[in-house]
């Protein structure tokens, strides 16, 4: 579960590491209130970073099975050129709709790549 103030991400994976996660719970990353760390923080799994934030910080991922929700941003967001992850299988379900907020299930981008199928996002 996410700590209370602004976190960023529940599970962060980068420096060229690798994830493997199954059979696996992670909830409730974000703040508990409207602010501006509920509108730009959040993201439930990272794996690698944006060059814009710091370039080479890539990362993989296999994340199969795993129920993510109650995140406020993104719940799987895989970014970087070299990043890549599998993700199978997996509920994604964010905390629900507000006007302010863009909820993103799962985002690969900024020269990431992934293999995705069989999960379920709301």
């Amino acid at each position: 579960m996410g700590p209370g103030g602004c976190p960023s991400w529940g599970i962060g994976v980068m420096g060229q590491a690798t994830l493997n996660l199954s059979h696996a719970e992670v909830s409730h990353i974000r703040d508990n209130s409207i602010s501006g760390c509920t509108l730009f923080g959040g993201t439930a799994i990272l794996v690698g970073l944006p060059p814009h934030l710091a370039e080479g910080q890539v990362a993989k991922a296999n994340i199969t099975d795993v129920r993510i929700n109650n995140y406020s941003s993104h719940g799987i967001a895989v970014a970087g050129n070299g990043s890549n992850a599998d993700i199978f299988d997996n509920v994604i379900t964010g905390f629900g709709s507000i006007e302010e907020l863009n909820q993103t299930g799962l985002l690969v981008g900024f020269g990431a790549k992934a293999s995705v199928g069989r999960n379920r996002i709301s």
